[in-house]
Order: structure tokens, then C-alpha cells, then sequence
């Protein structure tokens, strides 16, 4: 009786150590799982909808630089963080853009790929990114300067808690349907809760701004990440295996696109309701591969040795905890058959 409760007692505590390890990497998978079903989504919508879908946000921009004073005066924008504040109505088509899922947002020295939400409500915020109300949305063009907000780690997850870590030459990728805008990092700007003044736009400048709270767990400031558009020279990345492109404009043609298989799973290649035997393994293996690109994220070069450092302790803890769980449960079950 007495080994049982010192197990229920080391059972506990290592449920306290393990579960917010465990939200780390759970949130990670989720992500990767909402930005592959986005792809898909933009892979079968059609080409000409896709087209005239950017055309009504590039109009909404052109909306917002009408109402904005360049140098004299401090747009309308409320602090995300302390307010809010409803999303702006787009007037887009909800079947691409789910649940107001924009796009994503990839910072490769941060580690980090997170869903842009239109709109930096409570609710979106706690899932990920969001674009601030009242500022530009994230599609780029010529006097734009658009504004995404994160916590800085929330609820087990990281989301923005590195931005700090950015500095001027690094990368922020923004994809838009099958749009993909690269930024490079010009600096950081330290501001009191509600200073609009460092998220102007400027004429004939296509800027984007990283939003968080600040300094970390006190958070009575605001930390601002600054960037300006560089050409893109490679098309959308898959979020779970950073070596595999996606073009998510144009599809492959047939030849170019056939899935490789073994030997052995040609020779079993059979069809079943629509669906092949090929197709099944393929997708299989590729979500295993998504699923080991993402615990292994810690062996990306590109990644900064601090983030990357995190990710291996977190790594280590979620392997750790559960073979400590299940050998604390397999002791449990087996002190219980002998009582």
C-alpha cells in the first residue's frame, strides 16, 4: 500500500513537470496539421478565385492608406493586448479563409510557423497570430504596413516568446493563399502599450511588424519587430519538412508529380472505393515524416542555439516524462494484481 502512494506521488509530479512539455510539442503538431489542411485548401481552390480573393484584400488595403495621416497625425489602433477589438470585415468568402484563417507566418530563426488570423481578438490570439485591427493586412503592395500580434507563449505554447532574438538580416515569410511575402528584419523598437506611432505606413514602402508584449512576463510594454519586403526566391515550404517546396500556385505535371514508392508497394497497389493502396501508404508516410521533421525541429541550422537548446530540453522532458508514466503506471497496475 505504502509503494503505491510514494507512486501516485511521483506520478504526480511528473505530470506537473511533463504536461506543459507536453502542450509544447502537442501545439507544434497542431499547427503544422492547420497549415497543411490550409495548403490543401488553397491547392483545390481555383486559380482565378485565388487571383480575384488577393484583388479584394489588396482593395481593403487601398481603404485603410486613404484613412491614415502620414506624418502629422496617429491612426486609430488599439493595443491587442489590453482590448478587444473586433476583427475588420474583409468581405471575403469564408470557404478559403475558415474560421478567419488568413494564412501563416514563418520566423525560421525563431523556430516558429503560426496561423495568421484576421483579426487579434482574445480567441485568436490564444490559437496563434493575428493581424491588428486598423492596420494593413498582410498581402503586401506599395504603402502598406501591416501589423501581426502574438503572446509572447501562451497556454504551453511559444508563439512569439523569441522575437527578441531577431535581429536586422533575418527572415519573416508571410503566405497568403498561394501568395509567399519575405521580409528582412530592420530592427526593434521597444514602445509604451498603445504607441501607434512606430506602425505608420510610409508611402511607397511595404513594411510588416511583428507585435508582442514586453520585457517578458511583465509584459507592461510593447515589443515591436520591424521589417521591409525583399524579393521571394522560393515558393511556400511545408511547415513539417522545411526541405520539401510547395508551390501552392501552379500543380505539377503528372510526371513530375507521381509519388515514389518501394518496389513492394507497387506490386500491392490495388484500388479500393476511388482510393489506391499507394495513396494510403504515401500519406501515411508523410505524416510520420511530419510528425519527426517537427520533434526533430531542434536540428535545423537555421534555428538560433537558444531556441534550438529549448527544444531539445523540451524534447528530452517529453521522453523522459512519459517513460516515467509508463513505468509508474505499469508498477501501479502490477502492485494492485498482487493486492
Amino acid at each position: 500500500m505504502k509503494k503505491n502512494v510514494y507512486l501516485l506521488i511521483f506520478l504526480i509530479g511528473t505530470l506537473i513537470i511533463g504536461i506543459p512539455q507536453f502542450r509544447i510539442l502537442i501545439k507544434e503538431m497542431e499547427t503544422a496539421t492547420q497549415v497543411e489542411t490550409y495548403q490543401e485548401r488553397v491547392r483545390n481552390y481555383p486559380d482565378e478565385d485565388l487571383q480575384m480573393i488577393t484583388r479584394q484584400l489588396e482593395t481593403v488595403n487601398s481603404v485603410t492608406q486613404e484613412e491614415v495621416i502620414y506624418e502629422e497625425g496617429i491612426r486609430e489602433i488599439r493595443d491587442p493586448f489590453t482590448q478587444d477589438v473586433a476583427a475588420d470585415d474583409i468581405g471575403v468568402t469564408d470557404e478559403v479563409f475558415t474560421d478567419n484563417f488568413l494564412g501563416y507566418l514563418s520566423i525560421p530563426k525563431i523556430g516558429e510557423e503560426l496561423p495568421i488570423y484576421n483579426g487579434a481578438t482574445s480567441y485568436h490570439l490564444s490559437m496563434g497570430a493575428a493581424t491588428v485591427t486598423g492596420t494593413s493586412l498582410p498581402v503586401g503592395g506599395e504603402s502598406t504596413h501591416a501589423v501581426i500580434s502574438a503572446h509572447r507563449g501562451y497556454a504551453g505554447a511559444n508563439y512569439f516568446r523569441h522575437i527578441d532574438l531577431l535581429v536586422p538580416g533575418d527572415e519573416i515569410i508571410v503566405t497568403i493563399l498561394n501568395n509567399v511575402l519575405t521580409y528582412e528584419v530592420t530592427g526593434t523598437q521597444i514602445v509604451e502599450a498603445n504607441d501607434a506611432s512606430g506602425i505608420m505606413v510610409v508611402p511607397e514602402q511595404d513594411l510588416l511588424s511583428l507585435l508582442s508584449c514586453h520585457p517578458f512576463m511583465v509584459n507592461d510594454k510593447r515589443i515591436l519587430v520591424h521589417a521591409k519586403r525583399i524579393p521571394t526566391t522560393q515558393t511556400a515550404l511545408s511547415p513539417t519538412n522545411p526541405t520539401n517546396p510547395i508551390d501552392l500556385g501552379e500543380e505539377l505535371p503528372p510526371e513530375e508529380s507521381t509519388e515514389v514508392v518501394t518496389e513492394t508497394t507497387v506490386k500491392n497497389q490495388t484500388e479500393t472505393e476511388g482510393t489506391t493502396t499507394t495513396e494510403i501508404i504515401s500519406h501515411t508516410n508523410e505524416d510520420s515524416d511530419s510528425m519527426m521533421n517537427i520533434t526533430m525541429r531542434f536540428k535545423e541550422s537555421s534555428v538560433s542555439p537558444v531556441v534550438r537548446r529549448n527544444l531539445f530540453i523540451n524534447r528530452i522532458l517529453v521522453l523522459g516524462c512519459t517513460i516515467a508514466i509508463a513505468g509508474t503506471l505499469i508498477l501501479l497496475i502490477k502492485n494492485n494484481i498482487k493486492l
